[in-house]
């Protein structure tokens, strides 16, 4: 296996598109659809996504149960502060920068159908160490 690429169903696939490309930065590589899309594929460096629009409707009520029941993507990111930093006014933050017992720095959000997005970076990278909220979160260690 090379790689994987999730294919999420989403109640509106255009909305899906326009949150992962303005919030956290995608370009659409492909989409299919008569009138609004039905099917898309996004790319962001080596991390490809594809939507697709749900089926039934009862279906869209499963997508937004229980937080520790929903759907996770997790991504590892070059610079995790700085993603917060540019995402968290935009968006549901589920959970703030936090040092996780995995030597990460991580945060989590929501995406406009109840997919819980996390990002986070290893505690120990040169990046991390020098961004300001770092030396604040040791100094409270």
């Amino acid at each position: 296996m090379l790689s994987i690429v999730p294919s999420l169903a989403v109640e509106d696939v255009t909305r899906s598109v326009e949150f992962y490309r303005h919030v956290l930065g995608f370009e659409l590589v492909g989409a299919t659809g008569r009138g609004s899309l039905t099917k898309a594929r996004l790319k962001l460096g080596p991390v490809e996504l594809m939507f697709r629009s749900l089926v039934h409707e009862a279906s869209a009520a499963a997508l937004r149960t229980d937080l520790a029941d929903r759907l996770i993507l997790h991504f590892y990111v070059e610079d995790v502060y700085a993603l917060y930093e540019r995402v968290r006014r935009k968006v549901r933050v589920v959970r703030p920068i936090e040092r996780t017992l995995f030597g990460m720095g991580e945060f989590a959000i929501e995406d406009v159908d109840g997919t819980i997005l996390t990002f986070s970076q290893p505690y120990g990278t040169v990046v991390y160490q020098k961004h300001p909220a770092h030396a604040a979160a040791s100094n409270r260690s």
